[in-house]
């Protein structure tokens, strides 16, 4: 072999590796990130071992102003029994994850408007029972703040309902109206806690009511809905 052709076979080679390297590589990288769907998950278990703290810690799930304003203004009692601020206005289920989950004022008597409460009118919140990312945190017009999943382009917020009261609705200006998972017609999915849902990453709820889970059948917006109790709506979890 001459030496023009043992120098061309040797930068062969090596571009050949090089090329193989830079795809073992990219492959691996790629193999190792999460999936938009597997995020959202993370982030719902989270957020479920939040909300299992919080009854651990005030005796109860959270109820939604949808379960009636007398049983947002009875939890408040219970777990501040000093207070005597004004009720909140109406929040959505929405606006519940991040209501609950942050935190609350110092002060026993004006737990909600006191210095970092949800009301305060001046400072930033106090640290609560999860650590949001800022960057996810959206205010709303009413002056609640919902949190969106993790990604690019994701506009609809993670939602909670305690489906051990009467829950109903998400988004009360929005049609389709968000609602929880049944499993009949007088049986919610979880009947018993609470439901932690996500619109998946095409944003779209699906139609309104839901159907059964695990019924189904699960297509269009539902297809992608990442739940508590449901990865995708396709796998069931053990509860």
């Amino acid at each position: 072999m001459s030496r023009i052709r043992r120098i061309a076979f040797a930068v062969t080679f090596l571009l050949a590796a090089a090329l193989i390297c830079a795809w073992l590589s990219y492959s691996l990288s790629t193999r190792n990130r999460p999936s938009p769907v597997a995020a959202i998950q993370d982030d719902l278990d989270a957020l479920s071992s939040r909300f299992h703290d919080y009854r651990a810690e005030f005796g109860e799930f959270p109820p939604n102003y949808a379960d009636g304003a007398d049983a947002v203004a009875r939890h408040l009692k219970k777990r501040f029994p000093l207070h005597d601020d004004e009720p909140p206005p109406p929040f959505d289920a929405a606006d519940t994850v991040v209501f609950w989950l942050g935190g609350f004022s110092t002060e026993p008597r004006h737990p909600l408007t006191g210095a970092g409460g949800p009301l305060a009118t001046r400072g930033s919140r106090n640290e609560g029972l999860y650590e949001f990312d800022s960057w996810r945190l959206v205010e709303q017009p009413s002056g609640y703040s919902v949190y969106l999943p993790p990604g690019r382009g994701m506009t609809e917020p993670y939602v909670y309902f305690n489906t051990s009261g009467s829950a109903e609705l998400a988004h009360p200006g929005d049609a389709p109206r968000v609602r929880p998972y049944r499993e009949s017609a007088v049986r919610f999915v979880r009947g018993d806690s609470f439901q932690l849902l996500s619109a998946g990453p095409d944003n779209d709820w699906g139609s309104q009511p839901p159907p059964f889970f695990p019924a189904g059948p699960f297509i269009g917006g539902h297809a992608d809905n990442v739940t508590n109790f449901s990865l995708m709506l396709g796998i069931k979890l053990e509860p």
